[in-house]
């Protein structure tokens, strides 16, 4: 009978023994690495913000890049427009005018003959 207390009570002691054990590992554990996980999921946190504002900048960086590139396109264009435009009306104007000097002289040639 006392052999069987004897085993019992070691089972049961080896069994504290061992739960006690689990419990300060767990602890000790859980001390260590809930700072360590805590500075990784800061550090994606931080990474993935950095990440996701950087590529917000250089869109925004982009479209206005090709906002003024456009305006620049489009004055580059107005402008050379205007001066085909300027070419033509001086051509029609010199056209227009040695016509009439022509009518005139013919007139005056026509009259004085």
């Amino acid at each position: 009978l006392v052999q069987v207390l004897v085993s019992v009570l070691l089972h049961v002691l080896v069994h504290v023994l061992v739960s006690v054990l689990v419990q300060v590992l767990v602890s000790v554990l859980l001390q260590v690495l809930v700072p360590v996980l805590e500075q990784v999921l800061v550090s994606v946190l931080v990474s993935v913000l950095v990440h996701v504002l950087v590529q917000a900048l250089v869109q925004a960086l982009v479209q206005v890049l090709v906002h003024v590139l456009v305006q620049v396109l489009v004055q580059i264009l107005v402008w050379e427009l205007v001066q085909v435009l300027i070419q033509v009306l001086v051509h029609v104007l010199v056209q227009v005018l040695v016509s009439v000097l022509i009518h005139v002289l013919m007139q005056v040639l026509a009259h004085v003959l």
